[in-house]
């Protein structure tokens, strides 16, 4: 096994012509950075600039949310205070806005769940701990991650923005759900990862001055109906991400699909919102090459995936050991990291 990239990245496909817009180098400064402080992002400018994508209505908007935030947020938990502090920016507050078009007052009551949970969960010392660039030696726990968790930064697509990947045939739900602890482990990755992608299109917009989001890769290689046995996780996974990180995907590239996924695509697609739903496209096993290349660069792309990227900071969804995880709180067993 490789060890996911360390900063000196750049001599590998990850930092190619194709990363140096502003958005890609935004992206990097979240994915090829360890971060040094449990201190949300706080992104400057705060203001979108005049002559950016947002509209009259958008800014009126996303002005009264803000209002709104401020007489509200004197009854939340200082936490989640602390957490919106960081989260005022004008584009941010846009996410929350297209996330709940019906009303101001529903993208409010979002924004303060979405505090809150950020809050309770330890949203950024997570991301830190369980960054895939933490320095070694690894704690059990970032190892476990890495062995057994299967998503991650995929590197920059064609036009220079950043792209992320889920393994989601891969993953050993069943592994998961024999180890509760491993579970909770795999769900906080999770979150790290939802993180990722909410930072990155954070930092891109600002310095971009554009309301900016990532492309999501879903691979299905080694799907099969058996997973469904194991719908409640994917349940808690998919309630999580569009509710606290909302608008951070432009499209959702689900490649490698087999005939067999359309019967589960029916079953879990009304967990999503409509507008999630609608940026997904499906894409047979035969497609996928071509339509893989449209988008995104060999160079830039994954092994596993057709390209030849060198080294990935995706996870490498291994399977759960029967004997457990050795280091999970008294669970039993050996991950070795080479």
């Amino acid at each position: 096994m490789t060890h996911p990239m360390r900063l000196e990245s750049r001599r590998h496909g990850l930092s190619m012509a194709t990363t140096s817009t502003a958005f890609a180098d935004a992206a990097r400064s979240v994915c090829l950075a360890l971060p040094t402080t449990d201190d949300p992002l706080r992104v400057e400018p705060q203001s979108a600039p005049e002559d950016c994508d947002l509209t009259v209505d958008e800014r009126t908007a996303i002005n009264e949310l803000r209002s709104l935030i401020a007489a509200d947020e004197t009854n939340w938990s200082e936490g989640a205070r602390r957490e919106a502090a960081s989260h005022a920016d004008d584009f941010t507050l846009m996410r929350f806005n297209r996330a709940r078009p019906d009303s101001t007052s529903a993208a409010l009551q979002m924004y303060r769940e979405a505090m809150t949970y950020r809050s309770e969960h330890e949203i950024n010392k997570l991301f830190r701990e369980l960054h895939p660039l933490a320095p070694k030696p690894w704690s059990a726990r970032q190892k476990a991650r890495h062995a057994h968790y299967f998503c991650g930064f995929g590197g920059f697509d064609r036009d220079g923005a950043p792209y992320f990947v889920m393994r989601v045939g891969q993953a050993d739900l069943g592994g998961f759900s024999r180890n509760p602890n491993l579970l909770e482990l795999m769900m906080e990755a999770d979150a790290c990862s939802m993180e990722m992608i909410f930072r990155s299109v954070r930092a891109g917009s600002a310095a971009t001055g554009k309301f900016v989001r990532a492309r999501i890769v879903v691979d299905l290689t080694g799907f099969s109906m058996s997973t469904m046995r194991h719908v409640m996780i994917i349940k808690q996974v998919m309630k999580v991400g569009p509710n606290v990180f909302p608008e951070g995907a432009s499209k959702v590239l689900i490649v490698n699909a087999p005939r067999v996924f359309a019967a589960a695509w029916r079953i879990v697609s009304p967990w999503l919102p409509q507008r999630s739903r609608d940026k997904c496209s499906l894409v047979s096993c035969r497609a996928t090459p071509a339509a893989l290349d449209e988008i995104i660069a060999p160079e830039q792309l994954p092994k596993f995936l057709g390209g030849t990227q060198e080294e990935s900071l995706v996870a490498l969804a291994e399977r759960v050991p029967a004997e457990g995880v050795m280091g999970l709180d008294g669970e039993v067993g050996v991950v070795a990291i080479s």
